[in-house]
């Protein structure tokens, strides 16, 4: 059964957020510890980056003329 472009991009975006998280495991408290504050900073920075492009209606490429 083969998967359409959307399913493979869903699965693609999954693995690519599932990976970094079972790789926290092999860091260790002290290092857990050390860069939570940035990671935290990192989560909200992205959150409030995505509101304002939703804002601005950013992240759509419209097709323009080729430079010839």
């Amino acid at each position: 059964m083969a998967l359409s472009k959307l399913q493979r991009h869903m699965i693609f975006n999954i693995i690519i957020i599932v990976i970094p998280w079972l790789t926290l495991m092999l860091l260790g408290k002290k290092n857990i510890k050390r860069y939570s504050v940035a990671g935290i900073f990192i989560v909200v920075f992205e959150i409030i980056n995505h509101m304002y492009g939703k804002k601005k209606n950013g992240g759509h490429f419209t097709p323009s003329r080729a430079i010839s």
